[in-house]
């Protein structure tokens, strides 16, 4: 650490020159502008904390002051001038890391830019404001949790982009119900109301499609934490992190062929799921990608991690599974149900882990269908998705 110089930029833009260092707020202590220090963009303080960086410093379009002059994102705002085109920084450096069935969402592409100023559950500014009309890029002004008295309904066309912030969602979730083209980015979801049955942190219902979820966190939820179903398809669920809850991940709405769940097409890559039950995911009808995900410390042999039920084709590759002695990582079949098809493909089961097949040469190949690349299930793929999953 510099401890030479420092600056403080008041928000006159003044700079006076300190012998002792100023306490950083949580979110400064990484190193954002790759200068080998603390991180100095973006703390909401106009901390200069190795005495260079605001020296003709720029906005970065993450919804910070990153120039310590007062206005957030001006630079971004004249690029963009107020519609999320692909010549927007931050629209196509989201948009490049798609991968899966979900590839094809857009989200609030060309939509105009809307930026969430409040914390409260309703009113000018906040979340619910932000997504209550059109097609929107949603982005990020403040820090904090936002505390909800009952679910948000999203709009087809619309992103939410938290990069850049620190935003919590608590007591309600969001609702996907017949919509199609959404990305949700970046968000926390903890805390459901207590002794409420069947609040979940997001649901994807009722035929929507071209759905991300990326890099969230999920916890302590009263029903799942992540459901798609009822005829919802072409979805992808990436780079999460999931932990201290049951019932985590349903795909596929229930044991009714009439829901046309037969449609569901879901990828799950690169998640950290541990301390949990099950429904990692549980996958009934339909067709479900699982690769490169690290789970540690699930259930029980009473419960498995992957399910495959209801004729369900589960192609499950090159995941790590950290079992607990006899803990079952895959299996294809449940009391009262058909059961499902599944394939593993060079998973990495340890500390007493097993899996199963089922029907393996039924399974669909997901190559057929897309792109992608699956790294080797080993220990720097763990290190690397437990480092890199969750809010950025």
């Amino acid at each position: 650490m510099k401890m030479s110089t420092w600056l403080v930029c008041l928000t006159s833009a003044l700079c006076l020159t300190v012998g002792t260092p100023r306490a950083l707020p949580p979110e400064c202590n990484i190193d954002n502008d790759g200068d080998g220090y603390e991180r100095e963009i973006g703390c909401g303080d106009c901390n200069d904390n190795d005495a260079s960086i605001y020296t003709g410093a720029t906005e970065l379009c993450d919804g910070k002051d990153n120039d310590c002059d007062g206005p957030w994102d001006e630079t971004c705002a004249a690029e963009c001038s107020g519609t999320a085109s692909s010549s927007c920084s931050f629209v196509s450096s989201l948009l490049a890391e798609r991968v899966g069935f979900g590839a094809s969402t857009t989200g609030g592409l060309n939509g105009s830019i809307v930026y969430v100023t409040s914390l409260a559950n309703s009113g000018t500014g906040t979340l619910r404001d932000a997504v209550s009309s059109g097609s929107r890029w949603i982005r990020f002004r403040i820090n904090g949790d936002i505390v909800l008295t009952s679910d948000i309904d999203l709009l087809s066309n619309q992103t939410i982009d938290a990069r850049g912030a620190s935003i919590r969602i608590m007591r309600y979730g969001l609702n996907i119900n017949d919509k199609h083209n959404v990305i949700v980015e970046n968000l926390k979801f903890h805390d459901a109301v207590e002794n409420t049955n069947d609040i979940q942190a997001i649901e994807v219902r009722t035929n929507s499609y071209d759905i991300w979820v990326d890099h969230c966190e999920f916890s302590d939820y009263t029903d799942g934490l992540l459901d798609i179903g009822r005829g919802s398809h072409n979805a992808t669920v990436s780079w999460s992190e999931f932990s201290d809850h049951d019932k985590v991940m349903l795909l596929g709405w229930s044991n009714d062929a009439s829901t046309n769940d037969q449609n569901l097409t879901v990828t799950v890559h690169h998640n950290y799921f541990h301390n949990l039950d099950y429904r990692l995911p549980w996958v009934k009808f339909g067709k479900a990608h699982v690769f490169n995900n690290v789970y540690e410390n699930w259930s029980s042999a009473e419960h498995d991690a992957v399910r495959s039920t209801q004729g369900a084709q589960v192609y499950v590759e090159k995941n790590s599974f950290n079992g607990n002695e006899d803990e079952e990582a895959t299996d294809c079949t449940a009391g009262g149900e058909a059961n499902g098809y599944l394939k593993t493909v060079s998973n990495e089961l340890l500390n007493g882990a097993w899996s199963l097949e089922c029907n393996p040469g039924s399974v669909f190949t997901p190559s057929t269908y897309y792109t992608y690349t699956a790294d080797t299930a080993n220990s720097t793929m763990v290190t690397n998705v437990k480092a890199n999953s969750g809010r950025r």
